[in-house]
């Protein structure tokens, strides 16, 4: 085995970034920079907790504190913008998460 072998707890994870031939994990206090590529780890990531947000950003759901028009804002303040053929998957899984009031559907 070459290199490093570091063991990141995947709820610490807030969101991965392509950069070109590797991967940027970005964590609350550290980023770790792997030889991977988006669908290697896609394929071991949680749908339940993870989504592609853009062709270069996979994030952690527990990790959203907002979504403002055309992005996504993190916990750490950080401002993902999304993808447009990743947006109606990322509506579709967010919406039934999210705390929603009855009076703004407009039949009341």
């Amino acid at each position: 085995m070459k290199g490093k072998v570091v063991r990141i707890p995947i709820e610490e994870i807030v969101y991965i970034e392509a950069a070109q031939n590797y991967l940027l994990i970005h964590l609350e206090r550290d980023e770790y920079l792997t030889y991977l590529t988006m669908k290697e780890i896609e394929a071991v990531l949680d749908p339940a907790c993870f989504i592609r947000i853009h062709k270069s950003y996979i994030i952690n759901f527990n990790m959203i504190r907002s979504v403002e028009g055309g992005a996504v804002i993190l916990t750490n303040k950080t401002a993902l913008l999304i993808g447009a053929k990743f947006r109606t998957n990322l509506d579709q899984q967010i919406l039934p998460r999210l705390l929603q009031s009855k009076r703004l559907e407009g039949d009341n």
